[in-house]
C-alpha cells in the first residue's frame, strides 16, 4: 500500500515589528517543532521598522514579509492581496491593532482557519472598549477562534469583552532555559567579572515604565551597605538613559551592570541567582518563564499575567509593586544559603518545564493548525 506524503500546512502569523520578546521568541523556539509537523510558517510585520528579530526568524526558516500598518486602503489592499496570492491554511493573528481588518480580509481571501491570540490584558474603557467588544463579536460571527495565553487574559476577554476564548499558555524552549551547571555559574561570573561572594539580581526586558525597573533600583539602596549585591540589567535603555540617572542619583550605580540588549540571555541568566520582575502588569511573561526555568529564584509581582503562575508555580516570591516589598524579598533570598536557593530554583525549573514546555504550548498550536481541528474549538461561532 502507497503512503501519500504528509501534506503541507501554510500559516502565516501577522505581528508587530519584530522584537526579541514574548510571541516572536516562542515561534522562534517553535520552528524546529512545526517543520517535523509538515507547517510552513511565513511572518507578516506590520510594524513601521521591519525589527531586529527578523533576520534570526528568517534564519529559522520562517518568509518575513513587510507591511507597515496604516490606516489607508492601500494597505488593506495590500494585505488583502498577499492572503489571495499566497492562499495559507492557516492566518494567525498575534496583534490588537487592525486584528478585524486582517481578520475579514483573510476570510475574504478564502482562508478557512483564521484565529487571533491575545497576548495582553486590555482594560479598555468608554466608546473603545464598546467598538473592540463589537470587533470581538463579529470575529467570533465569521468563525475567528480567540486564543488567550493565560488566565488573567482569558479572564479580562470575558469580563471586559464578553469574548470566549481558547487558552493555551505561552511556552519557553525548554531545551536551552536549564539550570547551569557549578562549572557554567562560575564561567559565566568570570566573563562579566562578578564576585563570588556578591548576590547578583537580574532582569530582563526594556525600560518601559510598566517594567518598574525604577523599584528595584530604590530596593537597591535600601538594602544593608555591606551586602555585596550585584544588579545586572538586560535590555534597552530609553533614550534618556532614566535608569541609569536614578542609579546614580541613588548612589547605586556601582551596583548595577547596565549590559544592554542580549542576544542570548543564557550565559547571563546563569551568572545570576535571582531573577526580579515587579512589572505593574504583563500578559503572561516568557521572560520569567526563561529566567524560572533557567534555575532561579523568582521575585515577582503579585500582578494580572504574572501571578497566572502563583498555583502553578509555588517556589515563586511574591511581592507588590514597592520598592520596600521588593527590598524585603531580596533580603529573604539572601538570607538563604547558596544550596537552599539553588534547590528552590531546581524546584521551580521543574514545574515550569512540566507546564510551559514545547510541547505543552507549540505542540497545541500544531495540532490546532491541522485541517482534522478545523470544527473542534466551537468558539468561531456564536
Amino acid at each position: 500500500m502507497k503512503i501519500s506524503p504528509r501534506q503541507t500546512i501554510r500559516v502565516l502569523h501577522i505581528l508587530a515589528e519584530l522584537k526579541h520578546s514574548g510571541a516572536e521568541m516562542m515561534y522562534h523556539a517553535a520552528a524546529k517543532l512545526w517543520k517535523s509537523e509538515a507547517i510552513n510558517c511565513e511572518v507578516l510585520s506590520i510594524g513601521q521598522n521591519i525589527g531586529a528579530m527578523a533576520p534570526v526568524l528568517e534564519a529559522d526558516g520562517y518568509r518575513i514579509h513587510h507591511l507597515p500598518f496604516s490606516r489607508s486602503p492601500i494597505h488593506l489592499f495590500r494585505a488583502f492581496r498577499l492572503f489571495l496570492r499566497s492562499k495559507f491554511d492557516v492566518v494567525h493573528i498575534d496583534v490588537e491593532r487592525g486584528n478585524l481588518w486582517y481578520g475579514l480580509l483573510a476570510r475574504l481571501a478564502g482562508t478557512r482557519r483564521v484565529f487571533r491570540t491575545v497576548h495582553s490584558v486590555f482594560a479598555f474603557e468608554g466608546a473603545l472598549r464598546m467598538r473592540r467588544t463589537w470587533q470581538r463579536r463579529f470575529l467570533r460571527l465569521i468563525g475567528i477562534t480567540t486564543i488567550t495565553i493565560g488566565d488573567s487574559v482569558s479572564s479580562n476577554e470575558l469580563r471586559v469583552f464578553h469574548n470566549p476564548s481558547l487558552q493555551i499558555p505561552n511556552w519557553f524552549d525548554d531545551r536551552r532555559f536549564v539550570p547551569p551547571t557549578q562549572a557554567e555559574r562560575q564561567a559565566a561570573r568570570l566573563r562579566l567579572r562578578i564576585p563570588e561572594d556578591s548576590l547578583v539580581l537580574i532582569s530582563i526586558g526594556n525600560c518601559a515604565p510598566l517594567k518598574n525597573h525604577a523599584a528595584i533600583l530604590r530596593a537597591l539602596a535600601m538594602l544593608p551597605a555591606n551586602l555585596q549585591v550585584t544588579y545586572i540589567h538586560v535590555g534597552a535603555e530609553d533614550e534618556a538613559c532614566s535608569e541609569r540617572k536614578l542609579a546614580a542619583g541613588l548612589g547605586v550605580l556601582d551596583k548595577v551592570l547596565f549590559h544592554g540588549f542580549a542576544k542570548d540571555i543564557v550565559p547571563l541568566l546563569h551568572a545570576a541567582d535571582v531573577y526580579v520582575m515587579p512589572s505593574w502588569h504583563e500578559g503572561f511573561s516568557c521572560a520569567a518563564l526563561e529566567a524560572i526555568g533557567a534555575g532561579l529564584p523568582a521575585i515577582l509581582s503579585d500582578v494580572p499575567g504574572l501571578n497566572d503562575l502563583r498555583s502553578l508555580v509555588p517556589e515563586v516570591c511574591w511581592t507588590d509593586i514597592t520598592p520596600e516589598s521588593i527590598a524585603d524579598a531580596i533580603l529573604r533570598l539572601q538570607q538563604m544559603s547558596s544550596a537552599q536557593r539553588r534547590e528552590l530554583g531546581l524546584r521551580g525549573s521543574a514545574s515550569v518545564h512540566e507546564r510551559f514546555g514545547l510541547d505543552n504550548g507549540a505542540r497545541r498550536y500544531a495540532e490546532l493548525y491541522k485541517p482534522v481541528n478545523d470544527e473542534v474549538t466551537g468558539l468561531g461561532r456564536e
